[in-house]
């Protein structure tokens, strides 16, 4: 250990999570805040997301030992190292910049030994598979088509005249509604018996399956951990507990788990991987200082009883 430490940034377009660790792999903060997508935001509000960011991570006293940052984007539309130093410098003084693939920081941050899986519900719907050997593959669906408000707008349009179709209509006339609050809406409706909200709840959660079930022919073995990633898939307690139980009844020998830090986490190791600094898997798999910090940083049980993190507003998926 040298003191120095390194930051990881995984950024959804809505909100940014970052995890701080040390040189051996220790992480030893966390938090969650705005976007810092300057291609979306524009440089001077990235630039104050970034500073708010670090403040709720490393304090006011902490920025100094940063050594070297990394970020990733869930668009995938910023990958210059250069692109990120006007929205760092003079924020932060680190020695290095990193811009990582979204794809490998997801599986980066889910060390195991075994075949590893993210499967992604949230604005976007993709799954990224890495095998043993590290192979990774990649699998995405149409953004037109997945888009989760379209979807609804399509289900109103051919469920007109059904029971619960006003209830549901009323919701796309709500301003300003985000994606998560979106999904909660409909789950509710969906619990209370809406028909429509539930084909609309059991499709999506069977389109998500449907990419793993892709994804599977590149399975190695049929025991892979798979972690599961947006605000689609913990914005609903239907379709949490129908993707569960479906890749359950597929894939009996599977660990099916929460993985909502896992690109913030690979983020954070690329800046270790680059630096040819030993790291322990065990310590930055599920580690008890991770999920420690969270709960002291406002992580907190949704309605549905699953972990779904919310910051002024802002939810990590």
């Amino acid at each position: 250990m040298d003191g120095r430490l390194f930051l990881g940034v995984a950024d959804n377009n809505q909100s940014a999570v970052a995890v701080v660790g040390d040189s051996g792999g220790r992480i030893v903060a966390t938090s969650v805040g705005r976007s810092i997508n300057h291609q979306r935001h524009g440089i001077s509000q990235a630039r104050e997301n970034l500073r708010d960011l670090l403040a709720r991570t490393v304090g006011s006293q902490g920025w100094e030992s940063l050594e070297r940052v990394c970020f990733t984007y869930k668009s995938d539309l910023i990958t210059s190292d250069h692109e990120m130093a006007g929205v760092v410098h003079g924020v932060l003084d680190v020695t290095e910049i990193l811009v990582e693939n979204f794809a490998r920081s997801c599986t980066l941050g889910m060390r195991t030994d075994r075949d590893r899986m993210l499967l992604v519900g949230g604005q976007a719907s993709l799954v990224v598979f890495e095998n043993m050997e590290g192979l990774r593959f990649q699998m995405r669906e149409d953004p037109m088509v997945w888009d989760f408000q379209r979807r609804l707008q399509e289900k109103l349009n051919i469920g007109c005249g059904f029971s619960g179709h006003e209830e549901l209509s009323e919701l796309l006339e709500l301003d300003g509604v985000q994606l998560g609050e979106l999904v909660v809406s409909v789950d509710n409706l969906a619990r209370k018996g809406n028909l429509l909200a539930l084909e609309l709840v059991h499709e999506v959660a069977h389109d998500l399956v449907y990419l793993v079930i892709k994804m599977a022919r590149h399975f190695q073995s049929f025991d892979p951990v798979i972690g599961l990633y947006g605000r689609v898939l913990f914005g609903s307690q239907l379709v949490y507990e129908r993707v569960c139980h479906l890749l359950g009844l597929l894939f009996p020998h599977a660990r099916v788990q929460e993985a909502t830090m896992a690109p913030a986490k690979g983020a954070y190791l690329s800046t270790l991987e680059e630096r040819k600094s030993p790291a322990e898997p065990e310590v930055m798999f599920d580690s008890p200082l991770l999920w420690g910090n969270l709960e002291q940083r406002g992580w907190q049980s949704g309605a549905n009883g699953y972990q779904v993190a919310e910051r002024n507003d802002q939810q990590v998926f």
